[in-house]
């Protein structure tokens, strides 16, 4: 708590006095609060005595003990130990600390100081935890971004990682990673009319789900002209666990056929094409999956039987509701 070279410490009732001041000084980084000394007790009460008498006198005096008191008696704030040293000494110690003169007998005082080594660890944690989610971020962005991954708005889409990443922004720090196996579906979106007629005109374009049973892609094409002008163009993806992504690559009135309509129709295009891609990959994989299922249906049905089992015990041990369980077991009997 101090600098010491040999002390000589004896008992006090309080706390350990340090009898061999010159080897024991302030130490800067420990907080200290003032301890009154006999000296102070004795003057003070002779003060008090003096103002019944004359109040003028006794100021006088007081003012007179104050500066004939050389030394003073602190503590750490924790009261452990207790030591004489300079007035002159304490007086700089309090002043670098910003501890004021009324707070120096607070054994419980908070000095600035105190505050400012407190908020500099906090703020020290801070920029640690800061500088290791950045690097987080960078280790798993940094292959979307040199990999030549189609980048649409904040959203990174790699076909080599099968895998988009949602990009931070300026006032969004927050990313995410999707899988592209989890995709079951996307809705291209085209809305637009025509010069002579304001009434608008939606028109999907090929769009794609892996559909349920045979697991064949569904797409659709609706009627509807062409139309001189388009309103909005973009993209739903929707994702196994019902989550959304919406793409707008256009949201105001721009001329078809012109430089940045055709701009943002690459883009739609390009995204679309990814998306049509991963659909078909998806849908073999589950056909796949279930065309083994059909093979081997005994294997199918002991796994299924272990699930539930697995299921119920934990039912039984109450981890889980039995509503849950009985949804859990409809799902594995694909009912």
């Amino acid at each position: 708590m101090s600098e010491k070279k040999n002390t000589n410490v004896s008992t006090d009732t309080e706390s350990e006095k340090v009898t061999n001041y010159n080897e024991y000084h302030l130490n800067n980084d420990v907080s200290y609060y003032r301890r009154y000394t006999t000296y102070q007790w004795v003057t003070g009460l002779i003060t008090i005595l003096l103002l019944f008498w004359n109040a003028f006198i006794a100021l006088i005096f007081w003012i007179v003990a104050w500066n004939l008191e050389q030394k003073v008696k602190v503590s750490p704030i924790d009261g452990s130990i207790w030591f004489i040293v300079p007035k002159k000494e304490w007086t700089e110690y309090r002043q670098s600390h910003n501890l004021p003169i009324y707070k120096q007998y607070y054994k419980n005082h908070v000095a600035k100081f105190d505050n400012d080594l407190t908020n500099k660890k906090k703020v020290e944690a801070a920029e640690q935890h800061n500088q290791e989610l950045q690097a987080e971020y960078q280790k798993i962005a940094a292959p979307f971004k040199n990999d030549g991954a189609l980048k649409v708005g904040r959203y990174y889409f790699d076909p080599s990682r099968e895998e988009i990443l949602m990009d931070t922004t300026l006032l969004d720090k927050h990313y995410k990673v999707y899988s592209f196996s989890d995709i079951v579906s996307y809705t291209p979106i085209e809305e637009g009319h025509n010069q002579t007629k304001k009434h608008g005109i939606t028109r999907a374009v090929v769009g794609g789900a892996i559909a349920g049973g045979a697991g064949a892609i569904v797409g659709a094409i609706t009627g509807g002209k062409n139309y001189d002008y388009i309103d909005k163009l973009g993209v739903v993806i929707t994702f196994s666990n019902n989550e959304n992504i919406r793409l707008i690559f256009l949201n105001s009135e721009t001329k078809k056929g012109g430089f940045v309509a055709n701009g943002y129709y690459k883009q739609f295009h390009d995204v679309c094409g990814v998306l049509g891609a991963t659909i078909s990959k998806n849908t073999q994989r589950l056909q796949f999956e279930q065309q083994k299922k059909l093979a081997n249906p005994s294997s199918s049905s002991t796994s299924a039987a272990d699930e539930i089992a697995k299921y119920k015990k934990l039912a039984d041990d109450g981890a889980i509701t039995q509503e849950e369980f009985e949804a859990k077991k409809k799902q594995l009997l694909g009912l």
